[in-house]
């Protein structure tokens, strides 16, 4: 039986990748921060871990509980969006730290652990969800000035990450625009149609696709 971790399993993006890997039969071990949310998972079949995504050493606790499993996917969903109307008059310190520590720090750190059960599986693979505005090269409206400068980093982090870790399947997903919190109800995609055709680009990765950064239907985007 194949077996998913998945950070950000409380909703949206993440309890949908949930629900679609336990539909499949798969073993799904997630993370969630609210009690209702975690219950709701453990009924749902998933194991799941209470973990904020800003406590450094809470992460790195619960990433050694997986050292010693072995995992053919990790998938790194967890993700917020602050300020999105800051301007560079405004800008917040506390939230600007915030954006960076969990849309790139605490990915690196659940990196730098998950790989040794990633590599216990041939073409273990570890997928960080990234964003559209991540991309410079397409970066033509500016604005959600903390958010594009995270995921970018993020992007840069999980493109070394490929170089350094050559035995795990690494990169980054661009969603879509998704009709979640996050997004907007105007969005064009639902969240079962992103996350099955993530499932999709995921399912068929292998060592080429490594380093890159693809959107929700495997088209390439520009750094």
């Amino acid at each position: 039986m194949s077996t998913v971790f998945i950070t950000g399993a409380g909703s949206g993006i993440g309890r949908e990748f949930v629900q679609q890997y336990l539909a499949d039969g798969w073993t799904v071990v997630c993370t969630a921060r609210q009690d209702a949310h975690l219950a709701e998972l453990g009924d749902a079949g998933a194991e799941c871990f209470n973990v904020d995504m800003q406590d450094a050493p809470g992460i790195l606790k619960t990433a050694a509980l997986l050292l010693d499993r072995t995992l053919d996917l990790a998938i790194l969903n967890a993700g917020i969006m602050r300020g999105r109307d800051m301007g560079f008059a405004d800008i917040h310190v506390r939230d600007w730290q915030e954006s960076f520590f969990v849309n790139c720090i605490a990915p690196a750190l659940w990196a730098g652990q998950l790989v040794t059960p990633l590599k216990r599986r041939f073409n273990g693979k570890l997928v960080a969800l990234s964003s559209g505005r991540a991309s410079i090269g397409n970066n033509v409206t500016g604005s959600t000035i903390m958010y594009r400068a995270s995921k970018a980093a993020l992007n840069a982090t999980w493109k070394t990450l490929s170089i350094d870790e050559p035995d795990v399947i690494s990169f980054v997903l661009h969603p879509g625009r998704v009709r979640t919190a996050m997004g907007s109800p105007e969005s064009e995609l639902s969240k079962e149609e992103s996350v099955g055709q993530m499932r999709r680009v995921i399912h068929d990765a292998d060592k080429n696709t490594t380093g890159r950064f693809l959107d929700y239907s495997g088209k390439s985007l520009p750094w």
